[in-house]
């Protein structure tokens, strides 16, 4: 989305091209366009509320988990995430 929305600030691509090249909508686009705020480029910038180390533990656990049969569900995660803090 932000390459999208650079690429038509700096005019280097039409709305629709943009749309077309990096696969978002175009409704979406123009939204972006017309509303950009602080709040919105802070969306992608986010630091991770559990810290880098844990959210990687985290991530290979919800894997390892699936490859043998186990869905993801909250409630486990979350006993998981609280004993870690």
């Amino acid at each position: 989305m932000l390459a999208a929305m650079n690429d038509v600030k700096q005019k280097k691509l039409t709305v629709y091209q943009s749309c077309v090249v990096h696969g978002v909508p175009r409704s979406t686009l123009n939204y972006r366009l017309k509303t950009e705020t602080d709040e919105f480029k802070a969306a992608y910038v986010r630091e991770t509320v559990i810290g880098y180390k844990n959210e990687d533990l985290l991530v290979e656990r919800i894997i390892r988990l699936q490859r043998v049969g186990f869905g993801l569900t909250a409630m486990p995660y979350a006993e998981w995430l609280s004993s870690l803090q």
